[in-house]
């Protein structure tokens, strides 16, 4: 380069547009898709005119205050700074183009994992859709065995009244058996007393001592065993009323076993089901109001709301399961309470046989 121009000119400053180094929040994927082309610095100090147009030319030419060594020092300081300040350029740019590959690949990744949690909600809202169904079932088929038991109770409480009443005639029958087996048994002693007045007067008019004696043996082993006979009829007697009093008792204790059995595991399940039926309802409304206001900024916050209600819907299940383990329960109950019935009904045929047979003595 040749600098022959003794007048001392000073160059315009040029104005390089440096992009600024905060990023913006969006960038275009197609904006710095390429480098830009780094112009060398021997370039841009060859454009730098000599005389610059609209320069007022001075009236007094000044000398030179550089000499050409130190205008070769200037201008070689000048060209690092300048080539300092394109390397500087072309590394921000560069770095540019990085950040905005990962913001693209932040972006794509966050659409990614949006998508994967819609998924999920969507699975979870399916889930929660059947489970309802299946507590609906449930109820159905816990009215079904309500009606069921309701119907069993009041038969069961219909063939007791029968089996009471039959009993009660029996026993008023054996109580009036008994009444006139008394009766004849007096009948019989008062005979008695007078056979032996008879026989004391026979026997002191006949002074016939043996066959006396052993006609009076004869009388009194007679008396003595029908007053066996009575005594064993009172305790038959007796013997019945306590049976009927203890079958009586029996049937009492069973039918209000019954009764407290079948109310408390009804009420129980009835509860559980209506506290589990809120639940799943409240989670429904909490999942709808979540999709509404869906936030896609704090993604953390939004899979530990996730992971609170796959742990829900967990502990739903498990009181699903747990409910269906008190139906087994129930029909466990139910099969016992046949047991107990064909038990009883044992029972009343017996004491019916053994009052047959004490009637037919």
């Amino acid at each position: 380069m040749n600098y022959q121009n003794p007048q001392q000119r000073t160059p315009k400053a040029l104005k390089i547009n440096i992009p600024s180094p905060i990023l913006r929040t969006q960038l275009s994927p197609t904006q710095f898709s390429s480098p830009k082309r780094v112009v060398p610095v021997t370039e841009i100090i060859r454009i730098i005119p000599n005389d610059l147009p609209g320069t007022p030319q001075k009236e007094s030419i000044r000398k030179a205050e550089l000499s050409v060594p130190e205008l070769q020092i200037f201008l070689d300081d000048l060209l690092k700074r300048y080539d300092k300040l394109a390397q500087d350029l072309q590394k921000s740019t560069q770095k540019e183009i990085q950040l905005q590959n990962e913001m693209n690949n932040l972006q794509q990744d966050t659409n990614n994992k949006l998508q994967a949690i819609y998924t999920e909600n969507q699975i979870l809202q399916e889930t929660l859709k059947n489970k309802d169904q299946e507590i609906i079932i449930l109820n159905q088929q816990i009215e079904r065995l309500k009606e069921q038991q309701i119907k069993e109770i009041q038969d069961l409480k219909q063939e007791n009244e029968h089996v009471l009443g039959i009993l009660t005639d029996k026993l008023q029958q054996m109580n009036i058996f008994a009444k006139e087996k008394i009766s004849e048994l007096e009948q019989i002693k008062s005979l008695l007393q007078l056979r032996d007045q008879e026989v004391l007067e026979w026997r002191s008019r006949k002074n016939i001592a043996d066959s006396n004696n052993q006609e009076i043996n004869n009388l009194k082993f007679k008396i003595s065993k029908l007053e066996q006979e009575y005594n064993q009829l009172i305790k038959e007697d007796q013997n019945l009323k306590s049976q009927f009093q203890q079958k009586d008792n029996e049937i009492n204790i069973l039918r209000n076993k019954l009764q407290q059995g079948f109310s408390q595991n009804d009420q129980q399940l009835f509860e559980e089901l209506e506290q589990a039926r809120q639940e799943i309802k409240y989670y429904q409304e909490q999942l709808m109001q979540y999709e509404k206001n869906q936030d896609f900024v704090d993604l953390d916050d939004q899979e530990d709301k996730i992971q609170v209600l796959q742990n829900e819907i967990k502990r739903l299940n498990k009181q699903l399961i747990d409910m269906r383990h008190e139906l087994e329960n129930y029909r466990i109950h139910q099969s016992e309470n046949e047991f107990l019935k064909s038990k009883l009904s044992d029972k009343q045929n017996q004491i019916r046989d053994q009052k047959l047979r004490n009637a037919q003595f």
